[in-house]
């Protein structure tokens, strides 16, 4: 029995990008990257439920990241 792919996340994303931008067809593009067309159809689906929560704002006023480099700097005492 042949083991089954485990596809990284990286992939998964450049597949499914690819599926939302609808140049080709599923099966073509299943066809192009390796992969069954209903698992290019699954992560398609799982992208555009998942990026409206990644591009919520959670905070309005978020808090700007201080550089590492300010952070860790020494005070000179006088």
């Amino acid at each position: 029995m042949a083991q089954r792919k485990k596809h990284g996340p990286n992939f998964k994303a450049k597949v499914a990008l690819e599926a939302v931008k609808g140049d080709q067809a599923m099966a073509e593009l299943a066809s192009n990257w390796g992969v069954h067309p209903t698992q290019t159809t699954n992560w398609k689906r799982h992208l555009l439920d998942e990026l409206p929560e990644l591009l919520k704002n959670k905070d309005k006023k978020a808090k700007i990241p201080v550089p590492c480099r300010m952070r860790y700097t020494r005070k000179s005492v006088s």
